[in-house]
Order: structure tokens, then sequence, then C-alpha cells
């Protein structure tokens, strides 16, 4: 006797032969296999090198510029005044590039954070959770910022 537990109910009891056995056996076992090859690739995305930030000031802008990690969906930057309440200035729905001009910054020091993002499911649509996303963080960086205008 072998007791399954399923997704709609909790257990169905069945008598097998030996036969019967050895291929429930193969099922559970290349089920788990196909899991794992997918969650693979994932896992070779978290091996992936954090992404490097660098910064600049242009007159009263900075560029935030971060290296590419390969076969990311997308990036998202975030910033701080206090290198503790962090908010997303910038998030890629499609990746076009690794830069982003911060026209606001504040006098003083700015903490900027990138986290690159890889999905199996990516729809904007969907949940973190059904997105199943893995990411890949960089550094906290900072950039004490003063105003270059002249009164």
């Amino acid at each position: 006797m072998i007791s399954l537990k399923t997704k709609n109910s909790p257990y169905v009891e069945q008598s097998f032969g030996v036969a019967g056995k050895i291929v429930l056996c193969l099922v559970i076992i290349l089920s788990m296999t196909t899991t794992c090859q997918k969650d693979d690739e994932m896992d070779k995305f978290m091996r992936e090198p954090s992404p490097v930030i660098t910064i600049t000031q242009i007159e009263n802008s900075l560029k935030i510029s971060w290296s590419e990690v390969p076969s990311t969906n997308n990036y998202m930057l975030d910033k701080s005044g206090n290198n503790f309440d962090y908010s997303s200035l910038f998030y890629s729905e499609v990746v076009h590039g690794t830069f982003y001009i911060d026209k606001n910054p504040v006098e003083g020091i700015n903490y900027y954070r990138v986290r690159a993002q890889k999905c199996k499911r990516y729809d904007l649509n969907l949940s973190s959770s059904e997105r199943d996303c893995r990411e890949v963080w960089s550094d906290v960086v900072s950039f004490n910022y003063t105003s270059s205008s002249r009164e």
C-alpha cells in the first residue's frame, strides 16, 4: 500500500503491483529531475558577479552606473538618505542599459544599491512569489553630493 499526497486531496491510498511501484518511482524521480534542471538555471544566476556601482556628478545630477549582470531580466536601483530607508528609483521592465541619472540628489550623502533580478516567469502582473525571482545585490555605494550652483 502506498499513500500519496496530492494538491486536491490530503492522501490517496492505492495498491500497486511491483511494476506499478517501479513506474511510480520513475515518475517521481523524473519530475524531481525536471524541477532540478529548471532550478539549475536560477542557481547559475545566483553565482553571477554582483553589480558594481560607480557614481559621477554631472552638474546638479548624479549618474549612477553599474556593471552588467548576464542573463538578468531587469535591474532595480534603490536610493537612501540614511543608508536605512530605501526607495526604488528605477525599475527596468526591459533592460536597455546600466545607468540612471538622479536629477534630485539630496545635499550631503546619498546611498545607492542595485539589484539584478532574474525571474522564472517574468510578468509584472504576477506577484513576486508567482514570478519566482532571484536577486543579486550590489554593495551599497555612497556619494557626498554638493550642489554646483553659484548664487
